[in-house]
């Protein structure tokens, strides 16, 4: 079988995928799929970071490696948003921010692709940070 070359098949290289936070880190499970995890205590209402994502039309594809180990293609279904139009968000490091029905986050989005992700809730040194998908039309408030 011939290998042919499709130009509808596009994929961007992203080497060296880390989280450039020392409050947070991205820690692998027992999946071998990455999560962020609080290395101290956020009150509700602080910025823990911020971040700015990446839009790419939605026939590319993304490699990544992460923690300079292995090489990724990254799943659209999991780790993007799709922004409609032909569009799709990757998130860098924050693209393994899982979701949560109950987050204890959300993305505060300050330009189309630039956002802080803040604390909804009290967050513990060692849990896990979680967000909603895409909260730019979501209501979630912060605890207070």
């Amino acid at each position: 079988m011939e290998l042919v070359a499709d130009p509808d098949n596009k994929a961007i290289f992203i080497p060296s995928i880390r989280c450039p936070y020392s409050q947070i880190s991205m820690k692998p499970d027992d999946q071998r799929l990455y999560r962020l995890i609080a290395q101290r205590d956020f009150i509700a209402g602080e910025i823990l970071y911020s971040n700015e994502s990446l839009t790419i039309p939605a026939n590319y594809s993304i490699i990544i490696e992460v923690n300079g180990k292995r090489h990724w293609w990254i799943d659209d279904m999991t780790y993007m948003v799709n922004k409609g139009g032909g569009k799709k968000e990757f998130f860098y490091f924050d693209s393994f921010l899982q979701h949560s029905c109950n987050p204890n986050t959300l993305k505060v989005y300050h330009s189309e692709n630039f956002y802080d992700v803040v604390a909804i809730k009290d967050i513990r040194v060692g849990e896990e940070l979680t967000s909603y998908l895409d909260n730019r039309k979501d209501d979630t408030t912060v605890d207070t």
